[in-house]
């Protein structure tokens, strides 16, 4: 199941879509600077056995925050400036298509997954069609 709303807790009215699997084992949960409070939100609600990866692009080191994630996510923090000359958004999509491409290797795998993406970087439409094409959630 996949939906696609405006991002209540993020001000500047960033999209997120979420597909959902009802057998989901895993979660993969993508954003940009403009989701951040949202995904870090949902980390610290998922139930504490919940697994998965968490990917977060921010500016610099000085925007990582500690979140209270369950010990079983592992939570990725992409910094930009440690990465010169990409795009917003670039590094974050690279991170997302390289774990789903060792990740997501057979449908059961894609059907065991629930992701959450949220932003506003002009990668993330391309992530969003990536995951649907792969029939992840």
């Amino acid at each position: 199941m996949s939906t696609r709303r405006r991002s209540p807790n993020s001000g500047s009215g960033a999209l997120a879509t979420e597909q959902q699997s009802a057998t989901a084992h895993r979660v993969l949960l993508v954003a940009d600077e403009s989701g951040i409070d949202e995904v870090c939100a949902l980390l610290e609600a998922l139930p504490r056995k919940t697994r998965g990866r968490a990917f977060l692009e921010v500016a610099s080191a000085d925007d990582i925050r500690t979140v209270d994630a369950p010990s079983t996510m592992s939570v990725c923090w992409l910094t930009r400036d440690s990465r010169p000359g990409h795009a917003d958004g670039e590094v974050l999509d690279r991170a997302v298509r390289a774990w789903i491409s060792e990740m997501v290797v057979t449908v059961e795998h894609a059907q065991n997954l629930s992701t959450w993406i949220v932003g506003e970087a002009a990668s993330l439409p391309g992530l969003r069609r990536l995951i649907a094409s792969e029939q992840v959630g």
